[in-house]
């Protein structure tokens, strides 16, 4: 018996089967979107979170060290203002007057480091460092060149140290002097040679009387 074609109602259920599942998928991947992309947006809120709280640490720390630095700069100022002074005193003006620009120069930097914050700090630099690229990059190989001596220097201090004064180290003593190359050269003449008969007091002639 021949297969009987299906009837309208049977048309129309698998037609509405078929349209919810593609409704149930596309909802299912409209949710997926949405998930994956509240979960990338969340993951770059973090990192922005996480980078802002960096920043503003750095910034506190180069706000922190140039306050400080810029106090030992000042103080420095007045320690060459008092040189500056004494030289004066004795008549030396040239040396004052060159103390005096170093105070001055001092000053202004210290001054400069305490009233600036870590981001305008860092703002200044940048700023130099792009209208001078050659003096950056010349600022920065001096400063590495100073620190691998330091280091350099440190470390072969360490090792003279731990060298002339680690544990378990003793000086051995010096070897006793041998004696001397008379009592030697004596000492060996007076030794008979092996072998050797002493002459008497009367000799044989070999040719006769």
């Amino acid at each position: 018996m021949a297969d009987q074609p299906p009837t309208s109602a049977a048309k129309d259920h698998i037609s509405n089967a078929t349209g919810d599942a593609q409704e149930k998928a596309a909802d299912a991947a409209q949710t997926a979107k949405a998930k994956a992309s509240d979960a990338a947006d969340q993951a770059q809120a973090k990192a922005q979170d996480a980078a802002g709280q960096a920043r503003q640490q750095i910034h506190a720390q180069l706000d922190q060290r140039s306050t400080e630095a810029g106090e030992r700069a000042t103080a420095t100022a007045g320690d060459l203002r008092s040189i500056s002074d004494h030289l004066r005193e004795q008549g030396n003006d040239a040396p004052a007057k060159l103390a005096d620009q170093a105070a001055l120069q001092a000053e202004k930097a210290g001054s400069y480091l305490q009233r600036t914050d870590g981001q305008s700090l860092l703002s200044d630099v940048e700023d130099f460092a792009r209208r001078n690229p050659w003096a950056a990059a010349l600022g920065g190989l001096a400063i590495g060149f100073a620190a691998s001596r330091a280091l350099k220097a440190s470390s072969a201090e360490r090792t003279i140290q731990r060298g002339g004064s680690g544990p378990g180290r003793t000086s051995l003593p010096a070897p006793a002097p041998s004696a001397t190359p008379v009592a030697d050269a004596a000492s060996s003449a007076s030794a008979p040679t092996p072998g050797y008969v002493p002459p008497t007091g009367t000799h044989a002639n070999p040719l006769g009387s």
